[in-house]
Protein backbone atom coordinates (compact mmCIF):
# COMPACT_ATOMS: atom_id res chain seq x y z
CA UNK A 1 0.00 0.00 0.00
CA UNK A 2 1.39 3.38 -0.94
CA UNK A 3 1.78 6.06 1.70
CA UNK A 4 -0.27 8.31 -0.56
CA UNK A 5 -3.25 5.97 -0.34
CA UNK A 6 -2.97 5.83 3.44
CA UNK A 7 -2.76 9.59 3.65
CA UNK A 8 -5.85 10.00 1.48
CA UNK A 9 -7.69 7.52 3.68
CA UNK A 10 -6.73 9.46 6.82
CA UNK A 11 -7.73 12.73 5.18
CA UNK A 12 -11.16 11.41 4.20
CA UNK A 13 -11.64 10.18 7.76
CA UNK A 14 -10.66 13.47 9.38
CA UNK A 15 -12.90 15.36 6.96
CA UNK A 16 -15.87 13.09 7.67
CA UNK A 17 -15.75 9.72 9.41
CA UNK A 18 -19.04 8.86 7.75
CA UNK A 19 -17.40 9.00 4.33
CA UNK A 20 -15.61 5.69 4.97
CA UNK A 21 -17.23 2.27 4.68
CA UNK A 22 -16.86 -0.27 7.48
CA UNK A 23 -14.08 -2.03 5.57
CA UNK A 24 -12.26 1.28 5.00
CA UNK A 25 -12.51 2.18 8.69
CA UNK A 26 -11.00 -1.17 9.59
CA UNK A 27 -8.38 -0.75 6.87
CA UNK A 28 -7.37 2.62 8.34
CA UNK A 29 -7.13 1.13 11.83
CA UNK A 30 -4.98 -1.76 10.63
CA UNK A 31 -2.50 0.61 8.96
CA UNK A 32 -1.28 1.57 12.45
CA UNK A 33 -0.34 -2.04 13.20
CA UNK A 34 0.79 -3.20 9.73
CA UNK A 35 2.96 -0.40 8.34
CA UNK A 36 4.22 -1.64 4.95
CA UNK A 37 1.50 -3.81 3.45
CA UNK A 38 -1.78 -3.34 1.59
CA UNK A 39 -4.30 -4.18 4.31
CA UNK A 40 -7.44 -3.53 2.28
CA UNK A 41 -7.94 -7.24 1.37
CA UNK A 42 -7.47 -8.20 5.02
CA UNK A 43 -10.00 -5.59 6.20
CA UNK A 44 -12.56 -6.64 3.59
CA UNK A 45 -12.11 -10.32 4.45
CA UNK A 46 -12.52 -9.68 8.18
CA UNK A 47 -15.74 -7.70 7.71
CA UNK A 48 -17.07 -10.28 5.26
CA UNK A 49 -16.20 -13.23 7.53
CA UNK A 50 -17.63 -11.85 10.78
CA UNK A 51 -20.54 -9.95 9.23
CA UNK A 52 -19.80 -6.34 10.22
CA UNK A 53 -17.13 -4.07 11.70
CA UNK A 54 -18.87 -4.26 15.07
CA UNK A 55 -18.71 -8.06 14.97
CA UNK A 56 -15.00 -7.95 14.07
CA UNK A 57 -14.33 -5.77 17.12
CA UNK A 58 -16.29 -8.16 19.32
CA UNK A 59 -13.80 -10.98 18.72
CA UNK A 60 -11.23 -11.88 21.34
CA UNK A 61 -7.51 -11.43 20.79
CA UNK A 62 -6.86 -15.15 20.29
CA UNK A 63 -9.45 -15.43 17.50
CA UNK A 64 -8.18 -12.31 15.75
CA UNK A 65 -4.51 -13.22 16.05
CA UNK A 66 -5.18 -16.61 14.45
CA UNK A 67 -6.95 -15.04 11.48
CA UNK A 68 -4.84 -15.22 8.27
CA UNK A 69 -2.86 -12.02 7.80
CA UNK A 70 -3.34 -10.82 11.37
CA UNK A 71 -1.04 -11.52 14.31
CA UNK A 72 -0.66 -10.54 17.96
CA UNK A 73 0.03 -6.83 17.34
CA UNK A 74 -2.89 -6.32 14.98
CA UNK A 75 -5.21 -8.30 17.24
CA UNK A 76 -4.17 -6.25 20.26
CA UNK A 77 -4.90 -3.02 18.40
CA UNK A 78 -8.43 -4.13 17.45
CA UNK A 79 -9.17 -5.34 20.97
CA UNK A 80 -7.87 -2.02 22.33
CA UNK A 81 -10.11 -0.07 19.92
CA UNK A 82 -13.08 -2.15 21.02
CA UNK A 83 -12.27 -1.62 24.71
CA UNK A 84 -11.90 2.13 24.24
CA UNK A 85 -15.23 2.27 22.43
CA UNK A 86 -16.97 0.46 25.27
CA UNK A 87 -15.28 2.67 27.87
CA UNK A 88 -16.31 5.90 26.14
CA UNK A 89 -19.80 4.55 25.59
CA UNK A 90 -20.15 3.63 29.25
CA UNK A 91 -18.91 6.95 30.61
CA UNK A 92 -18.41 9.57 27.96
CA UNK A 93 -19.15 12.56 30.17
CA UNK A 94 -22.59 13.10 28.67
CA UNK A 95 -26.00 12.57 30.14
CA UNK A 96 -27.55 9.46 28.66
CA UNK A 97 -30.34 10.11 26.19
CA UNK A 98 -33.71 8.70 27.20
CA UNK A 99 -34.52 5.40 25.59
CA UNK A 100 -37.00 5.40 22.74
CA UNK A 101 -40.49 4.97 24.12
CA UNK A 102 -39.50 5.96 27.68
CA UNK A 103 -40.32 9.27 29.33
CA UNK A 104 -37.60 11.42 30.81
CA UNK A 105 -37.69 11.89 34.59
CA UNK A 106 -40.51 14.25 35.53
CA UNK A 107 -42.41 13.66 32.28
CA UNK A 108 -45.84 12.30 33.16
CA UNK A 109 -47.01 11.95 29.62
CA UNK A 110 -48.52 15.42 29.28
CA UNK A 111 -47.07 17.95 26.84
CA UNK A 112 -45.56 20.99 28.58
CA UNK A 113 -47.63 24.14 28.55
CA UNK A 114 -46.29 27.49 27.45
CA UNK A 115 -46.64 30.13 30.13
CA UNK A 116 -48.74 32.72 28.36
CA UNK A 117 -48.76 36.43 29.13
CA UNK A 118 -51.54 37.57 31.42
CA UNK A 119 -54.86 37.63 29.62
CA UNK A 120 -53.91 35.01 27.00
CA UNK A 121 -54.93 31.34 27.21
CA UNK A 122 -52.19 28.83 27.82
CA UNK A 123 -51.21 26.97 24.64
CA UNK A 124 -49.95 23.39 24.90
CA UNK A 125 -46.70 22.61 23.14
CA UNK A 126 -46.88 20.31 20.13
CA UNK A 127 -47.20 16.66 21.08
CA UNK A 128 -43.94 14.73 21.07
CA UNK A 129 -44.14 11.91 18.51
CA UNK A 130 -42.35 8.76 19.61
CA UNK A 131 -41.47 6.50 16.70
CA UNK A 132 -41.61 2.76 17.10
CA UNK A 133 -38.13 1.23 17.35
CA UNK A 134 -36.78 -0.30 14.16
CA UNK A 135 -36.58 -4.08 14.26
CA UNK A 136 -32.98 -4.99 13.67
CA UNK A 137 -31.22 -8.23 12.92
CA UNK A 138 -30.47 -10.25 16.04
CA UNK A 139 -26.94 -10.58 14.67
CA UNK A 140 -25.60 -7.18 13.50
CA UNK A 141 -24.60 -7.13 9.85
CA UNK A 142 -26.63 -10.22 8.99
CA UNK A 143 -29.49 -9.76 6.55
CA UNK A 144 -32.14 -11.94 4.96
CA UNK A 145 -31.00 -14.19 2.09
CA UNK A 146 -33.94 -14.89 -0.17
CA UNK A 147 -32.37 -14.73 -3.64
CA UNK A 148 -29.92 -17.59 -3.91
CA UNK A 149 -28.85 -16.91 -7.57
CA UNK A 150 -27.15 -20.31 -7.80
CA UNK A 151 -28.44 -21.29 -11.26
CA UNK A 152 -28.09 -17.76 -12.59
CA UNK A 153 -24.50 -17.46 -11.33
CA UNK A 154 -23.45 -20.72 -13.00
CA UNK A 155 -24.71 -19.33 -16.30
CA UNK A 156 -23.58 -15.74 -15.78
CA UNK A 157 -20.00 -15.98 -14.50
CA UNK A 158 -18.60 -17.72 -17.62
CA UNK A 159 -19.94 -14.78 -19.69
CA UNK A 160 -17.66 -12.25 -17.99
CA UNK A 161 -14.47 -12.87 -19.98
CA UNK A 162 -13.01 -9.96 -21.90
CA UNK A 163 -14.79 -7.26 -19.90
CA UNK A 164 -12.42 -4.50 -18.79
CA UNK A 165 -14.58 -2.98 -16.08
CA UNK A 166 -17.85 -3.36 -14.18
CA UNK A 167 -19.94 -1.28 -16.64
CA UNK A 168 -18.78 -3.62 -19.41
CA UNK A 169 -19.67 -6.61 -17.22
CA UNK A 170 -23.12 -5.16 -16.61
CA UNK A 171 -23.67 -4.57 -20.33
CA UNK A 172 -22.51 -8.09 -21.22
CA UNK A 173 -24.78 -9.74 -18.65
CA UNK A 174 -27.74 -7.53 -19.57
CA UNK A 175 -27.36 -8.67 -23.18
CA UNK A 176 -26.76 -12.37 -22.61
CA UNK A 177 -28.41 -13.63 -19.41
CA UNK A 178 -31.02 -16.32 -20.22
CA UNK A 179 -34.16 -14.24 -19.57
CA UNK A 180 -36.65 -12.98 -22.13
CA UNK A 181 -37.25 -9.57 -20.54
CA UNK A 182 -34.55 -6.90 -20.82
CA UNK A 183 -35.62 -5.52 -17.45
CA UNK A 184 -35.19 -8.95 -15.87
CA UNK A 185 -31.74 -9.35 -17.45
CA UNK A 186 -30.72 -5.93 -16.18
CA UNK A 187 -31.99 -6.66 -12.67
CA UNK A 188 -30.19 -10.00 -12.46
CA UNK A 189 -27.02 -8.46 -13.90
CA UNK A 190 -27.00 -6.10 -10.93
CA UNK A 191 -27.65 -8.97 -8.53
CA UNK A 192 -24.66 -10.88 -9.93
CA UNK A 193 -22.35 -7.87 -9.83
CA UNK A 194 -23.31 -6.96 -6.26
CA UNK A 195 -22.75 -10.48 -4.98
CA UNK A 196 -19.75 -11.71 -6.95
CA UNK A 197 -17.91 -8.45 -7.71
CA UNK A 198 -18.63 -6.48 -4.50
CA UNK A 199 -15.48 -4.34 -4.72
CA UNK A 200 -16.74 -2.70 -7.90
CA UNK A 201 -13.81 -4.09 -9.90
CA UNK A 202 -13.29 -6.98 -12.31
CA UNK A 203 -11.63 -9.79 -10.32
CA UNK A 204 -9.40 -11.48 -12.86
CA UNK A 205 -9.05 -14.71 -10.88
CA UNK A 206 -12.83 -15.25 -10.91
CA UNK A 207 -13.18 -14.40 -14.62
CA UNK A 208 -10.37 -16.80 -15.58
CA UNK A 209 -11.71 -19.52 -13.29
CA UNK A 210 -15.31 -19.27 -14.50
CA UNK A 211 -14.27 -19.42 -18.15
CA UNK A 212 -11.96 -22.39 -17.62
CA UNK A 213 -14.35 -24.47 -15.52
CA UNK A 214 -17.76 -23.75 -16.99
CA UNK A 215 -20.25 -26.50 -16.19
CA UNK A 216 -17.97 -28.27 -13.69
CA UNK A 217 -18.25 -29.14 -10.03
CA UNK A 218 -15.31 -26.79 -9.43
CA UNK A 219 -17.41 -23.79 -10.49
CA UNK A 220 -20.27 -24.94 -8.24
CA UNK A 221 -17.92 -25.11 -5.25
CA UNK A 222 -16.51 -21.67 -6.05
CA UNK A 223 -20.01 -20.18 -6.37
CA UNK A 224 -20.99 -21.61 -2.99
CA UNK A 225 -17.84 -20.19 -1.37
CA UNK A 226 -18.35 -16.75 -2.93
CA UNK A 227 -22.02 -16.71 -1.97
CA UNK A 228 -21.23 -17.56 1.66
CA UNK A 229 -18.48 -14.92 1.68
CA UNK A 230 -21.00 -12.31 0.49
CA UNK A 231 -24.02 -13.41 2.55
CA UNK A 232 -23.28 -13.56 6.31
CA UNK A 233 -26.39 -15.59 7.17
CA UNK A 234 -25.34 -18.36 4.76
CA UNK A 235 -21.81 -18.29 6.20
CA UNK A 236 -23.16 -18.57 9.75
CA UNK A 237 -25.55 -21.39 8.92
CA UNK A 238 -22.82 -23.22 6.98
CA UNK A 239 -20.12 -22.85 9.63
CA UNK A 240 -22.23 -23.15 12.77
CA UNK A 241 -25.29 -25.26 11.91
CA UNK A 242 -24.70 -27.42 8.84
CA UNK A 243 -21.15 -28.26 9.86
CA UNK A 244 -22.31 -29.22 13.37
CA UNK A 245 -24.97 -31.52 11.90
CA UNK A 246 -22.40 -33.31 9.73
CA UNK A 247 -21.81 -36.01 12.36
CA UNK A 248 -25.53 -36.87 12.28
CA UNK A 249 -25.53 -37.01 8.51
CA UNK A 250 -28.67 -34.92 8.27
CA UNK A 251 -30.05 -31.47 9.08
CA UNK A 252 -33.86 -31.43 9.42
CA UNK A 253 -35.42 -28.43 7.70
CA UNK A 254 -37.25 -27.59 10.92
CA UNK A 255 -33.86 -27.14 12.62
CA UNK A 256 -32.59 -25.09 9.69
CA UNK A 257 -35.64 -22.81 10.01
CA UNK A 258 -35.09 -22.45 13.78
CA UNK A 259 -31.41 -21.64 13.23
CA UNK A 260 -32.27 -18.88 10.76
CA UNK A 261 -34.98 -17.52 13.05
CA UNK A 262 -32.51 -17.40 15.97
CA UNK A 263 -30.07 -15.32 13.95
CA UNK A 264 -32.45 -12.92 12.23
CA UNK A 265 -35.17 -10.67 13.61
CA UNK A 266 -37.31 -10.32 10.51
CA UNK A 267 -40.80 -11.22 9.36
CA UNK A 268 -41.75 -14.90 9.61
CA UNK A 269 -42.21 -15.07 5.84
CA UNK A 270 -38.65 -13.77 5.29
CA UNK A 271 -37.25 -16.33 7.76
CA UNK A 272 -39.00 -19.08 5.81
CA UNK A 273 -37.79 -17.69 2.46
CA UNK A 274 -34.21 -17.46 3.78
CA UNK A 275 -34.24 -21.05 5.03
CA UNK A 276 -35.63 -22.24 1.70
CA UNK A 277 -33.01 -20.25 -0.23
CA UNK A 278 -30.22 -21.78 1.87
CA UNK A 279 -31.58 -25.28 1.21
CA UNK A 280 -31.80 -24.52 -2.53
CA UNK A 281 -28.22 -23.26 -2.53
CA UNK A 282 -26.96 -26.51 -0.98
CA UNK A 283 -29.00 -28.58 -3.42
CA UNK A 284 -28.30 -26.64 -6.63
CA UNK A 285 -24.56 -26.49 -5.97
CA UNK A 286 -24.28 -30.13 -4.90
CA UNK A 287 -23.14 -29.72 -1.32
CA UNK A 288 -26.06 -31.70 0.09
CA UNK A 289 -28.88 -33.94 -1.03
CA UNK A 290 -32.01 -31.95 -0.29
CA UNK A 291 -35.17 -33.91 0.51
CA UNK A 292 -38.59 -32.51 1.44
CA UNK A 293 -37.70 -32.78 5.13
CA UNK A 294 -33.91 -32.54 5.47
CA UNK A 295 -30.48 -31.85 4.03
CA UNK A 296 -28.47 -35.08 3.76
CA UNK A 297 -24.84 -34.34 4.59
CA UNK A 298 -21.44 -35.96 4.29
CA UNK A 299 -17.82 -34.93 3.84
CA UNK A 300 -16.99 -34.52 0.15
CA UNK A 301 -13.63 -35.05 -1.53
CA UNK A 302 -12.29 -31.66 -2.52
CA UNK A 303 -11.90 -30.43 -6.07
CA UNK A 304 -8.29 -29.47 -7.01
CA UNK A 305 -9.31 -26.58 -9.28
CA UNK A 306 -11.70 -25.07 -6.74
CA UNK A 307 -9.04 -25.63 -4.06
CA UNK A 308 -6.59 -23.32 -5.86
CA UNK A 309 -9.24 -20.63 -6.31
CA UNK A 310 -10.64 -20.72 -2.75
CA UNK A 311 -7.23 -21.08 -1.08
CA UNK A 312 -5.92 -17.92 -2.70
CA UNK A 313 -9.13 -16.04 -1.96
CA UNK A 314 -8.78 -17.00 1.70
CA UNK A 315 -5.07 -16.11 1.78
CA UNK A 316 -4.75 -13.39 -0.89
CA UNK A 317 -1.44 -11.91 0.23
CA UNK A 318 1.80 -13.88 -0.34
CA UNK A 319 3.17 -14.95 3.03
CA UNK A 320 3.40 -17.67 5.67
CA UNK A 321 0.21 -18.93 7.31
CA UNK A 322 -0.76 -21.33 10.08
CA UNK A 323 -2.07 -24.52 8.51
CA UNK A 324 -4.80 -24.72 11.17
CA UNK A 325 -6.38 -21.58 9.71
CA UNK A 326 -6.77 -23.47 6.44
CA UNK A 327 -7.85 -26.82 7.92
CA UNK A 328 -10.49 -25.26 10.19
CA UNK A 329 -11.71 -22.57 7.81
CA UNK A 330 -14.27 -22.36 4.99
CA UNK A 331 -12.65 -25.10 2.91
CA UNK A 332 -13.66 -27.55 5.65
CA UNK A 333 -16.62 -25.90 7.37
CA UNK A 334 -18.36 -24.40 4.33
CA UNK A 335 -17.38 -26.73 1.49
CA UNK A 336 -17.26 -29.87 3.69
CA UNK A 337 -13.87 -30.99 2.37
CA UNK A 338 -12.01 -33.43 4.67
CA UNK A 339 -9.11 -31.95 6.61
CA UNK A 340 -6.75 -34.68 5.46
CA UNK A 341 -7.62 -33.99 1.81
CA UNK A 342 -6.91 -30.27 2.37
CA UNK A 343 -3.59 -31.06 4.05
CA UNK A 344 -2.54 -33.33 1.20
CA UNK A 345 -3.74 -30.71 -1.27
CA UNK A 346 -1.33 -28.18 0.21
CA UNK A 347 1.55 -30.61 -0.28
CA UNK A 348 0.49 -31.30 -3.87
CA UNK A 349 0.47 -27.60 -4.67
CA UNK A 350 3.94 -27.29 -3.14
CA UNK A 351 5.20 -30.12 -5.37
CA UNK A 352 3.67 -28.40 -8.39
CA UNK A 353 5.38 -25.12 -7.51
CA UNK A 354 2.24 -23.13 -6.74
CA UNK A 355 3.02 -22.82 -3.03
CA UNK A 356 6.44 -21.73 -1.81
CA UNK A 357 6.61 -24.01 1.22
CA UNK A 358 4.65 -26.48 3.35
CA UNK A 359 6.17 -27.39 6.70
CA UNK A 360 5.02 -29.88 9.33
CA UNK A 361 7.63 -30.14 12.07
CA UNK A 362 6.49 -31.32 15.51
CA UNK A 363 3.52 -29.11 16.40
CA UNK A 364 4.40 -26.34 13.94
CA UNK A 365 2.44 -26.68 10.71
CA UNK A 366 2.64 -23.84 8.22
CA UNK A 367 2.39 -23.13 4.51
CA UNK A 368 3.61 -20.22 2.40
CA UNK A 369 1.84 -18.73 -0.60
CA UNK A 370 3.79 -16.84 -3.26
CA UNK A 371 1.09 -15.51 -5.61
CA UNK A 372 -1.91 -13.24 -5.35
CA UNK A 373 -5.24 -14.71 -6.57
CA UNK A 374 -5.11 -13.65 -10.24
CA UNK A 375 -1.48 -14.68 -10.68
CA UNK A 376 -2.11 -17.99 -8.89
CA UNK A 377 -5.00 -18.76 -11.25
CA UNK A 378 -2.90 -17.94 -14.31
CA UNK A 379 -0.11 -20.22 -13.04
CA UNK A 380 -2.59 -23.00 -12.29
CA UNK A 381 -4.13 -22.86 -15.76
CA UNK A 382 -0.63 -22.95 -17.29
CA UNK A 383 0.18 -26.04 -15.19
CA UNK A 384 -3.00 -27.77 -16.31
CA UNK A 385 -2.29 -26.97 -19.95
CA UNK A 386 1.29 -28.25 -19.67
CA UNK A 387 0.21 -31.61 -18.21
CA UNK A 388 -2.46 -32.39 -20.81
Amino acid sequence: MSEGHRERLRHRFTESAGALSEAELLELLLTYAIPRKDVRPLAETLVRRFGSLKDVLRQDATTLAAFPGMGDTSAALLVLASSLGRHVGADGGRAAAPEVGKRPAGDHGHPPRRIAPKGEPAVPAPRRIVKAPIRKSKTPGVRAYTNDLAKVALAALPLTGGCADVPALRERLTERLPFNSANTRRRYANYILNRFFPRGAVDEDLVLFAQAFTGTRALKDAVFYLTAAAEPILAKIAGEVVWSALAEGSLPKTRLYSAVEARLHIATSAVKDTAQAIARTYGELGLAEVTPKALRLRLREGDPDAFVFVLHREFPEPGMYDMAACLDGPLHRWLLWPKEWIRQGLHRLREQGLLAKVSEIDNVRQFSTQYRPAEAMRKWLELREATR
